[in-house]
């Protein structure tokens, strides 16, 4: 059991590395990410834990950030800074963590996570509407491209009969 386990995290750490560099899908996990460890960090950090803590109840809470949270927590348990700790990772945009360095070397880490936050979330809505947006059109064209060829399929085998007279 343990062994399926294993195979099973190490594919998925496969898969979400192949996600990571395809163009769109990479950049859109990146600020779904981004926006997850903000909105928990905010939250977190506005009821009172202290930055490791409130690390280690996002990876309880929140499974996709699990092995983020935790490298990071652990680099910064080893005394490195915020910013080196994440830049590491390279799942992080560079600007959340040049802002969330910012925000911890000046210890006003709350707001900047609740503006990053609100920032992502934004995004994520801008790009969802500009990929449904994007996908009306296409899927119109498939959609009678698939009803002309059910048409064809079924009416050609009509004309191609031949009745006897």
């Amino acid at each position: 059991l343990a062994i399926v386990y294993t195979k099973r995290q190490s594919a998925s750490g496969f898969l979400q590395r192949v996600l990571y560099k395809i163009p769109m899908a990479g950049n859109f996990l990146k600020m779904t990410r981004a926006y997850e460890l903000t909105d928990h960090l905010r939250i977190f950090l506005k009821n009172g834990f202290i930055l490791g803590d409130a690390l280690e109840a996002i990876a309880m809470a929140c499974a996709a950030l699990k092995d983020s949270t935790m490298k990071i927590k652990d680099k910064l348990s080893q005394g490195y800074p915020l910013h080196r700790a994440m830049s590491e990772l390279d799942i992080y945009p560079k600007g959340l963590i040049q802002k969330l360095s910012f925000g911890f070397e000046n210890a006003d880490l709350e707001t900047v996570c609740e503006k990053m936050s609100l920032y992502y979330q934004q995004e994520i809505n801008l790009y969802i509407t500009r990929v449904s947006n994007a996908l009306g059109p296409i899927l119109l064209v498939f959609m009678g491209l698939l009803i002309g060829f059910l048409m064809v399929s079924m009416m050609l085998p009509v004309f191609q009969t031949q009745i006897p007279l």
